[in-house]
């Protein structure tokens, strides 16, 4: 359906790439060749194979011993962590399936996964936070390492579509600023995807067909050789798309096929404290371009945004003494992304690298100190058409950045425990002053079952090169010097957790100041970025995970959000000025028929009505809607189903087949159109979808 030449030679066709883009399909070539020649050509060790894990749910152990590193940098117990966080495992992923790493996250609490006429499928929204149409309020990481591109700070869809959801073993998610102990756009959220740390040899391929003309194919395997391991996992899924049917900012129709091709590879190389992490993604949409009208020359079926993102990160860790480790990382991204423009298409390219080295200190048995340094280099350009004076110009650029975090548990002999935190970091962007972003959290268990947790934390985004310097008359221009955005969060958070349950009640108020926003295009004139009002997010959040036998698992959450938006020039107040719902309830069931070996996942996601947009001309598409996303995975074992009975000498150990379906309801969901504010909505979604899958595992 997409040839390899279409793939990767349709994201560069203008002078910008010539010198750059045989060197990156030379790398995403060698990638390829990697992830299938290296893990075999290591010898395994003599060992039973495991094969894949049943389909049991998550067990009440699983949710009273969920331990996380995304909130200290270090592993500990969720309760005690200084952050409201959730965790997703590879089970409840394969439970109650999912097409991408989009779907997957909006099953947690109080996110919501939006897209724009620019970039469909770009943003996570979390707690009602939305402002722009790059993810620049959210921080992605892989195994603790940060992955970003500094030309705009959140072109992030190949990340969400294309990343191999095989490999994934848990995904880590905190509500609330981060910045603390990892920078820049760790601002509303952290996402943390935790990849499989396999013990022994195995190899699981996926095979998938389905509704709009999808075809999708995922393998992972993984080899180990004395001390070392090598686990690599590569996707591919094409879409012939959906049909997008509405009207743009002139009247005219914006229809065409909502196609989307991403191919993904990934590998993780474990030896002793050696690790090294490395993936490449790129990923194809169709979009209307920078603009949702037809005044781009293109015709709308032909318009597109194509992006590859690299990432590869070196980390090494020095065990100094009992007391006393060193982590130290070499990460490096790179971005190269193309998409239609009025002025001619748009074609950047950046690349990051951040030396970063921290140091974990057991000071004392109830004493914790992490402590650490970094230094952010980035470089880029843009150009648009083949105007010189458009675009971006050629930059380098230095951040860096200093912070520490100290955990003090008070020594009580009772049931009763306390923890205190304390942490901050001095940020030191470009061009403009440095500052300082604290943490404090005090955390109690009065008993076993039953605790409190009280944080504040401050968090800061600065802007990106495009916010800075972009030059494109037609659309939109930059502001140099612009301050950074700050929020400061509260939050108070009760738990529960006992054998087979676990509740979590957070209240949370964030206020965000120094605002980097568009704004409005009038009179032909283009939108400009700059720093201005205030914007209050506050809201309730009810998480709960429920095991009541070893073959049943339900999960659920409920969000109440609103959020208010201060104009600091006249004081004026607007209500729910991000436009994302006020309410949201999430629900998910599953069961287990183990001696048939057929399981079936359900899970809802109910989505409040949204502002809709009192737009100046007669343009409007159907209002925002609340909705409910229903979704069902059906697993069939083959093996028990059919009674098939593997010998020994064949290494095959599972075939199991799935059919998994999205949007049962069949209804039309549109997304606010939150960027220029003209066209109160667009479409975002597919209707009812069904996909078949084939899972090999030997």
């Amino acid at each position: 359906m997409y040839s390899t030449e279409k793939i990767f030679c349709g994201i560069c066709p203008k002078p910008i790439f010539v010198a750059n883009m045989k060197h990156t399909i030379q790398t995403i070539l060698s990638l390829g060749f990697w992830i299938l020649v290296l893990p075999l050509s290591l010898t395994a060790q003599e060992s039973e194979r495991l094969g894949v894990d049943d389909m049991a749910p998550v067990s009440s152990e699983d949710l009273l011993n969920q331990n996380v590193s995304i909130a200290s940098k270090s592993l500990e117990s969720i309760y005690d962590a200084p952050g409201v966080i959730s965790v997703i495992t590879s089970k409840e992923i394969e439970l109650f399936g999912a097409n991408n790493l989009l779907e997957v996250l909006e099953r947690v609490a109080s996110v919501y996964s939006v897209g724009s006429y620019f970039a469909p499928n770009n943003v996570l929204s979390i707690r009602g936070d939305l402002s722009t149409p790059y993810n620049n309020h959210v921080l992605i990481l892989l195994n603790g390492r940060p992955t970003r591109e500094n030309l705009f700070g959140g072109i992030d869809y190949p990340i969400y579509l294309a990343l191999p959801l095989k490999a994934i073993e848990n995904i880590e998610v905190i509500r609330g600023p981060g910045s603390v102990l990892y920078g820049t756009n760790a601002y509303s959220g952290v996402i943390n995807i935790i990849t499989k740390d396999i013990l022994q040899d195995e190899t699981q391929v996926d095979f998938d067909y389905g509704s709009f003309g999808t075809y999708s194919f995922q393998a992972l395997n993984t080899k180990i050789k004395d001390r070392l391991k090598v686990t690599s996992s590569m996707r591919y899924f094409g879409q012939e798309g959906w049909q997008h049917e509405a009207t743009g900012e002139d009247g005219s129709p914006l229809n065409y096929d909502a196609s989307q091709t991403n191919l993904g590879g990934m590998i993780n190389l474990k030896y002793n404290e050696l690790n090294i992490n490395s993936f490449v993604n790129y990923s194809s949409q169709a979009s209307t371009g920078v603009l949702p009208n037809n005044s781009i020359g293109t015709g709308i079926r032909n318009r597109s945004i194509n992006t590859i993102r690299a990432f590869f990160d070196v980390g090494y860790r020095f065990k100094v003494s009992d007391k006393f480790d060193i982590s130290t990382n070499a990460t490096y991204n790179a971005m190269r992304t193309r998409f239609s423009n009025p002025s001619g298409d748009f074609v950047g390219k950046s690349e990051d690298l951040l030396l970063e080295a921290t140091g974990f200190y057991a000071l004392l048995p109830n004493l914790d100190v992490v402590i650490g340094s970094s230094g952010y280099i980035q470089s880029g350009k843009a150009e648009i058409g083949d105007d010189v004076n458009r675009g971006v110009g050629e930059y380098n650029k230095l951040w860096y950045n200093a912070y520490t975090q100290i955990d003090y548990r008070l020594p009580f002999k009772n049931k009763f425990k306390m923890k205190l935190t304390a942490g901050a970091q001095f940020n030191k962007p470009s061009n403009i002053k440095g500052d300082f972003v604290p943490r404090l959290g005090l955390i109690t268990d009065f008993n076993k079952n039953i605790g409190l947790k009280l944080l504040y934390g401050q968090a800061f985004r600065a802007a990106f090169e495009a916010e800075n310097n972009l030059q494109d008359e037609s659309v939109l221009v930059g502001k140099p010097f612009l301050l950074p955005e700050r929020v400061t969060t509260f939050d108070i958070q009760g738990f529960y957790t006992k054998e087979k349950i676990q509740i979590f009640v957070t209240y949370f108020n964030s206020l965000q100041r120094d605002l980097i926003f568009q704004t409005a295009a009038i009179n032909n004139q283009p939108a400009t970025y700059e720093n201005a009002n205030t914007l209050e997010l506050q809201g309730v959040e009810l998480e709960f995970k429920f095991a009541p036998e070893p073959h049943f698992f339900i999960s659920g959450s409920l969000t109440s959000q609103n959020n208010e938006l201060t104009n600091t020039k006249d004081d004026s107040k607007t209500q729910n000025y991000t436009l994302m719902p006020e309410l949201m309830a999430k629900l998910g069931a599953f069961y287990h028929w183990k001696q048939a070996g057929i399981s079936l996942g359900v899970f809802n996601t109910f989505m409040g009505k949204g502002r809709n947009l009192e737009v100046a001309q007669n343009l409007q598409n159907p209002a925002p809607g609340a909705f409910n996303f229903l979704t069902a995975k059906l697993n069939l074992d083959l093996n028990k189903i059919l009674k098939v009975k593997v010998p020994d000498d064949i290494s095959m150990t599972q075939v199991r087949m799935s059919i998994y379906a999205t949007n049962l309801l069949d209804k039309p969901i549109y997304y606010p159109e939150f960027v220029r504010r003209v066209v109160n909505t667009l479409p975002g979604r597919a209707g009812r979808s069904i996909y078949t899958s084939l899972t090999i595992s030997f």
